[in-house]
């Protein structure tokens, strides 16, 4: 693939970055690679070396990284991110492709899938899954229809949580928020939803293909 390749791995769990870091080895092998557990550890190497590539998971210990990546696109403008997360594809897929990463790739991929999209990342495509590509192909059809996309990414987050069955104190403790902040996302969201029924809630997310699972 030509000139060699930094690729910074940000991801809290180990074994998902000593497993990325492997499979590179494997099928990548000219790719120079260094991992990051947190978000202050990615941004500090983000600003002391050079990279090309990021692959970047949505939780960290120390941030959602969501919040991060329009800093990081606007302070490495050559740099390609792909978000590698188990968050819900349906959810997050689109949202990351209008913040011009270069996909998302979910933690339930199978490993030729992985070797794929690393592959289209690499060599500086956007990855998009079978799956996305069918929502997106549906979304856009249904524009008109899907009150979901009124939503920002934020309050996709909090009402993902929500529809787990997660209440305002155990959000606001994952998400490293004050309760008062997340009650006011819940009233946002139900507002913009144009209802507080968590049930005609999930209903809602059928009719438009919404897995928040």
């Amino acid at each position: 693939m030509g000139t060699t390749k930094k690729i910074l791995i940000a991801d809290d769990h180990a074994i998902v970055s000593k497993g990325l870091s492997y499979l590179f080895s494997l099928n990548f092998p000219e790719c120079d690679i260094t991992e990051a557990s947190t978000i202050k550890e990615a941004l500090k190497h983000l600003s002391t070396k050079s990279f090309t590539h990021l692959i970047l998971d949505l939780n960290l210990s120390d941030g959602y990284s969501l919040d991060y990546i329009p800093r990081i696109i606007e302070e490495n403008q050559l740099l390609y991110i792909l978000v590698y997360s188990m968050a819900s594809e349906d959810i997050f897929g689109r949202k990351l492709l209008e913040m011009n990463t270069s996909g998302f790739l979910s933690k339930a991929s199978t490993e030729t899938e992985v070797v794929q999209a690393i592959s289209i990342f690499l060599q500086g495509g956007v990855y998009k899954s079978k799956h996305l590509k069918d929502f997106l192909t549906h979304s856009e059809s249904k524009m008109g229809e899907n009150i979901f996309l009124k939503l920002s990414a934020s309050e996709h987050r909090v009402l993902s949580l929500i529809l787990k069955g997660k209440r305002t104190k155990e959000i606001s403790a994952e998400l490293k928020l004050a309760d008062q902040t997340i009650a006011t996302f819940k009233s946002r969201i139900f507002k913009k939803l144009g209802t507080d029924n968590i049930f005609e809630i999930k209903k809602l997310a059928e009719i438009n293909r919404i897995d928040f699972s």
